[in-house]
């Protein structure tokens, strides 16, 4: 093995020999010096490799079967097994415009559905991930560009199951040369270069002033920066301990995925402890959910403040219930029985069908067509409500979320 290679090799960790591994290749530079570089380790030290191409459909059509020939093409050449996973295309565009979320983190949704699955097909130990210290760096830069906690700002971990990136530690600089040693030809992906996404507004345009004005004889911005992250991952670490030592949840299963804890222990603890105790219970009640998405500290901030007694993020609602602060993820919608959290949003005079099963954001006043056919009243009074339905269909309403909801 060379340098490279043993690089990888160290990131890898111990295993045992026949060992399978699942290895995430787009076609990029990246993975394809992993997917080549392990395919020298494999047969060093007797571990199986399987590769999983995934087609997001976003791009032309052309483009994204070019990158599938290619990376079959070097799975044969390497003797690794290749599965292709197709996403039909518009399929992760109409995923963010419902979820509200970017392109970037609805593909991220599919690939990672993608990759579980497969493990679970193949049995395989953990899914190889190519992602390099430049990644880590720009994941760092973009979670403190939006206002991340210190476990966001720790950045990414090396293993965190299934995923093992045996490659964070290594610059992409690194791979690059592997690749150019070796003449392994590799793919470059059109959206790499544009701008609407935030990742490579921070590659393209923030790192190179950063490494322009930045980057001293002894010490860069980097080393810095990712000093930093591990300091915030001592943070994200203290603060876990700390929110597993005082609130102790309780479960509930009632249709919902419930946790619950009293109202007294919650809210006599430090706030940005309320915060972590939150976050970790979310991740809890969405772990079975490889759509969830994660939910935003503002709105966990406001109830952790006590400004308001009822917060929806993603498809999960904290509330304050009596005595119990009880953390709900809501039910989606089925030909029995729905649930909507009613808020301001949408600001039309027309009937307007409601898309339950994504939460669909609703005017105070008007009319609305829920489900089939049936019509509901929202008025300035009643905001917000919860709107039900029985088993029958009947639809009920709650008003009881009240003007704090």
């Amino acid at each position: 093995m060379n340098d490279f290679e043993k690089k990888i090799a160290g990131g890898l960790g111990t295993w045992s020999v026949g060992s399978l591994f699942l290895i995430a290749v787009s076609g990029g530079a990246d993975s394809t010096a992993l997917l080549s570089a392990m395919a020298v380790i494999a047969r060093e030290r007797g571990f199986r490799l399987r590769c999983l191409h995934v087609d997001h459909g976003i791009r032309a059509e052309a483009e994204r079967q070019g990158d599938a020939e290619a990376v079959e093409r070097l799975c044969v050449r390497l003797d690794v097994p290749c599965t292709v996973t197709i996403i039909p295309p518009g399929t992760v565009e109409q995923t963010a415009k419902e979820r509200g979320i970017g392109i970037e983190a609805a593909a991220r949704l599919f690939r990672h559905r993608a990759w579980k699955k497969e493990l679970a097909r193949i049995g395989a130990e953990r899914i190889l991930v190519a992602h390099t210290e430049d990644d880590l760096l720009e994941t760092i830069l973009m979670r403190f560009l939006r206002g991340s906690g210190s476990a966001g700002l720790a950045g990414m971990k090396r293993e965190q199951y299934p995923v093992l990136r045996p490659m964070l530690f290594i610059p992409r600089a690194d791979a690059l040369r592997y690749l150019e040693e070796r003449v392994i030809p590799f793919r470059t992906d059109s959206t790499n270069s544009d701008i609407h996404y935030m990742r490579n507004r921070i590659r393209l345009k923030l790192i190179p002033i950063l490494d322009e004005f930045f980057s001293e004889p002894t010490v860069t911005w980097r080393k810095n920066v990712l000093a930093g992250a591990e300091t915030q991952r001592y943070v994200a670490d203290f603060l876990e301990e700390e929110a597993s030592a005082h609130i102790t949840w309780t479960d509930e299963m009632d249709g919902n995925r419930k946790k619950m804890s009293t109202t007294a222990v919650f809210f006599s603890i430090p706030e940005i402890v309320r915060e972590e105790a939150l976050f970790k219970a979310i991740d809890r009640i969405n772990q079975a959910d490889d759509a969830s998405v994660p939910p935003k500290r503002s709105a966990l901030r406001l109830f952790c403040r006590g400004c308001k007694n009822a917060v929806e993020t993603g498809r999960v609602r904290i509330s304050k219930e009596k005595d119990k602060v009880v953390i709900a993820k809501q039910q989606e919608f089925s030909e029995t029985g729905f649930a909507l959290f009613i808020r301001d949003g949408i600001d039309t005079s027309e009937e307007h069908v409601c898309d339950l099963q994504r939460g669909m954001l609703i005017k105070k006043n008007g009319s609305y067509i829920i489900g089939k056919e049936e019509k509901i009243k929202v008025s300035e009074e009643s905001f917000p409500a919860v709107i039900h339905s029985t088993d029958s269909g009947k639809i009920t309403v709650d008003y009881s979320g009240g003007s704090n909801g």
